[in-house]
């Protein structure tokens, strides 16, 4: 079952064990195209998610931990509520405060 709490990560956290984990943004394209992204994530906008996607996190979380991020984690905290009900996500955080948060930190992005 989905902890909000547990399956939450900073933006600190994530930076320095960044290989540790896949990345997956769920931002729109011309999101990522205004404002970048953390270098080396999968792109997959949320208005594009569907059962492929659920393929997609059953894969990368089968040995790999998962962190999935918006703007500012208001979608991501959603769609991994929403996860919780179909799949295991005991594999999958949440970004706390987004790309926003990470960007803002420092961060090394790619525009």
């Amino acid at each position: 079952m989905y902890n909000k709490q547990n399956m939450r990560i900073t933006a600190s956290d994530l930076n320095k064990n960044i290989d540790k984990y896949i990345l997956i943004d769920i931002r729109e394209k011309y999101e990522r195209e205004a404002d970048g992204h953390i270098p080396n994530d999968i792109h997959y906008p949320m208005s594009t998610i569907g059962d492929d996607f659920i393929e997609l996190l059953k894969k990368q979380t089968a040995e790999n931990f998962v962190v999935i991020y918006c703007h500012s984690s208001n979608r991501s905290s959603k769609l991994l509520i929403e996860l919780d009900k179909i799949t295991d996500t005991s594999k999958i955080y949440d970004l706390i405060g987004g790309y926003s948060i990470y960007k803002g930190s420092g961060y090394i992005t790619d525009k």
